[in-house]
C-alpha cells in the first residue's frame, strides 16, 4: 500500500480569518467551501497537492448531530470555540479497502469507509471516501484515510491555479512535527501500521527534543519529545500530545511563529 500526506487539519473558529492570517505571512490560502451533512466549512491552502484545512462549525445543531457517527466533526464540536490548532492529519491512498482489512488484521477498530462531499464556491461537488482507525481516548490520534475519487493527476489539473499561489513564492511541506511522550513507541506503531521508513533517534537543537522521522511523499512526519525547556515543551505542559509545528520549506524564510493555536515556520532554501 501506498500513502502520501493529503491534508493536515486545524480547527479555527473562523476558516476566513485564517485566510487573513496566512495571508500576513506570505501563504495564499481561499475560502473552500461548506460540508452540508456534517455542518462544517472551510478555508484551504495547498503546496502541490498537500494541503491545510482550516475547519470551523458553520451549523452547530448540525454538527452535533453528525458527530454521533463521524469522528472528525465529534472531535471539532468537543473542542471549538474553546481550543484552535491542528489536530488530525488524512493520508492519501488509492487502496483504501485494503488499508481497512489490514487495520483489522493487526486488531484495530475501523469507521467506514465512508463518502464525503463537499460543494465549492463555483458550484463543483468533490467527493471522497474516508477511513477511522479507532485509538483509545488517551493516545495520540491515527492519521484517517482518504481516497479522492480524481486521481491525483485530474486534481492537480483542477487546482494548478491554486497551488503554490503565494506571494513569498515556491512552499512544499518539509515535515509535521507531532509531539510525543513515547517517541520509539509511537513511531513503532505508525510506522508498522502504515508501512512508512523510519529514521533512527536524532537531536533537534532547535526545538530541544529527540526526534524520529517517517518518510512520506507529499511532507514527511516527525515525532518528537522534549529534552529541555522550549516551545515544544511549553506546548505540550498546555496541549498535550499532538501535532504543533509544520515546517515549510520555501525560497525565504519565516521563524516558527504561533498562528490560531499552533505553529507555522517556513525554513529557506538559500
Amino acid at each position: 500500500m501506498e500513502f502520501s500526506f493529503d491534508h493536515l487539519v486545524h480547527f479555527v473558529q473562523n476558516p476566513q480569518e485564517a485566510v487573513e492570517e496566512m495571508k500576513s505571512i506570505g501563504l495564499h490560502a481561499f475560502v473552500g467551501g461548506n460540508h452540508e451533512k456534517w455542518g462544517t466549512y472551510n478555508s484551504l491552502a495547498y503546496f502541490g497537492l498537500s494541503y491545510i484545512e482550516f475547519l470551523g462549525i458553520r451549523d452547530r445543531v448540525k454538527a452535533e448531530e453528525a458527530a454521533l457517527h463521524h469522528d472528525l466533526t465529534n472531535q471539532v464540536i468537543n473542542l471549538l470555540p474553546t481550543i484552535q490548532g491542528f489536530n488530525r492529519i488524512a493520508l492519501r491512498t488509492n487502496q483504501i479497502e485494503e488499508v481497512a482489512e489490514k487495520a483489522r488484521i493487526l486488531g484495530f477498530n475501523i469507521d467506514g469507509p465512508v463518502e464525503g462531499t463537499r460543494t465549492r464556491d463555483d458550484g463543483v461537488t468533490i467527493r471522497w471516501k474516508m477511513l477511522f482507525i479507532k485509538h483509545e481516548q488517551t493516545e495520540l490520534p491515527f492519521p484517517f484515510i482518504i481516497q479522492w475519487d480524481q486521481s491525483d493527476e485530474e486534481r492537480r489539473l483542477d487546482l494548478k491555479e491554486k497551488i503554490n499561489g503565494h506571494s513569498i513564492g515556491r512552499v512544499e511541506i518539509e515535515d509535521l512535527v507531532f509531539a510525543v511522550h513515547d517517541l520509539e513507541r509511537q513511531a513503532d506503531k505508525w510506522s508498522r501500521l502504515f508501512g512508512l521508513k523510519k529514521s533512527a533517534p536524532y537531536v533537534d537543537e532547535d526545538l530541544k527534543a529527540t526526534c524520529i522521522q517517517l518518510s512520506l511523499g507529499g511532507g514527511n512526519l516527525s515525532f518528537a519529545s522534549p529534552s529541555g525547556d522550549g516551545f515544544l515543551s511549553d506546548y505540550m505542559n498546555q496541549r498535550g500530545e499532538g501535532p504543533f509545528l509544520l515546517r515549510l520549506q520555501g525560497e525565504q524564510s519565516i521563524p516558527a511563529q504561533k498562528i490560531l493555536g499552533s505553529y507555522f515556520q517556513v525554513i529557506g532554501q538559500g
